[in-house]
């Protein structure tokens, strides 16, 4: 449910279907761990950083 919060006044909202450029990185236990803007480098530059410290809980989370 990541929005703009602008209104799209073209479509009934019964056919509305949202497109936003805002990642969000959630973990296996589902909290969103961040929220990035798609179409700004530095922020898919943090998404791909972020995306693999979460990768790397989960590999030390089944070694413990």
């Amino acid at each position: 449910m990541i929005d703009n919060n602008k209104p799209d006044t073209s479509a009934n909202i019964a056919d509305q279907f949202i497109h936003t450029q805002f990642f969000a990185l959630v973990d296996k236990q589902g909290r969103v761990r961040g929220i990035y803007d798609g179409l700004k480098e530095d922020e898919i530059q943090k998404l791909l950083k972020d995306v693999k410290e979460v990768l790397q809980e989960k590999y030390q989370s089944r070694s413990l």
